[in-house]
């Protein structure tokens, strides 16, 4: 029986099995599965298909094929579902938006299915738009971070980054405009380090180099931050057995946090002159 995969991702995903087709008989047992990048407001569709793999009983014995079926628990579309949407950084908030197409299964009166989904119900669709959602706003939040903290390295090109800042409309970031900046060098006032790009921050004495952009940036961290804590409240709700373990912990608090203010020389944020 087939199984239909759907996906709401902006990237391309691949995966390489040691399965070949059962109507391939003379074919090798190597294939490569291609779940395509979605628009942003539509979707794609992988069509899975029963395969078979190798079996051989005993080292002198022929090559048979053994039956690897597209449905099921430990079937081809959920094995490859695991491996694209599963264990990513971050998946107690989320992760790529795609699923398996069940919803819409034609079954009889005993439950029995007679022709699987080919396509996504609205509810499988929200429910990975909104899995991906708030998977992208930690990933943006983690870019800021990063960006600010001087490790442009993890940021520059990074298209997991860039896409994330895309699919929630985030498009004037400092980070999604690096090439233009690349080139740029600053110098401390302080402990007189050449720096390359814009940064905010000086990587060798944590003086803010530019208070305009440091202020401004601190008032989007405090949005994403209120975003962050929404997503993590809905995360304990929907699995409690998160609280207080590594993992979430780490997640939610060590890779999101800014420099503790002790440790930065911040000038004082410019005060109106009364009239």
């Amino acid at each position: 029986m087939q199984r239909t995969i759907f996906s709401v991702y902006f990237q391309k995903m691949k995966a390489l099995r040691k399965y070949r087709s059962v109507s391939q008989r003379n074919g090798g047992y190597l294939t490569e599965f291609v779940l395509e990048p979605a628009p942003r407001d539509g979707y794609t569709l992988l069509v899975v298909d029963d395969m078979a793999e190798s079996f051989q009983f005993q080292s002198d014995a022929p090559v048979s094929d053994l039956p690897k079926y597209a449905d099921g628990p430990y079937g081809i579309a959920a094995d490859l579902l695991q491996e694209w949407s599963g264990g990513v950084a971050g998946e107690e908030f989320g992760g790529p938006g795609m699923g398996i197409c069940m919803d819409e299964d034609e079954k009889d009166a005993s439950g029995n299915i007679i022709r699987p989904a080919t396509n996504p119900s609205e509810r499988e669709l929200a429910t990975a738009r909104r899995r991906q959602t708030t998977w992208a706003t930690w990933n943006e939040m983690k870019a800021n971070d990063a960006w600010v903290n001087g490790k442009r390295g993890e940021v520059i090109g990074n298209p997991l980054y860039k896409g994330c800042a895309e699919w929630l409309g985030h498009g004037g970031h400092e980070w999604l405009r690096a090439p233009e900046m690349a080139d740029a060098m600053t110098q401390c006032p302080v402990c007189n380090t050449k720096i390359s790009g814009a940064p905010m921050l000086c990587p060798n004495c944590q003086k803010v180099i530019d208070p305009e952009r440091y202020y401004r940036r601190e008032m989007e961290m405090e949005q994403i931050q209120a975003k962050f804590a929404t997503m993590r409240a809905e995360a304990l709700k929907n699995n409690p057995s998160l609280a207080g373990t590594e993992a979430f912990e780490a997640v939610s608090v060590g890779g999101t946090s800014m420099p503790p203010p002790a440790k930065l020389s911040v000038p004082q944020k410019p005060q109106q002159q009364a009239r």
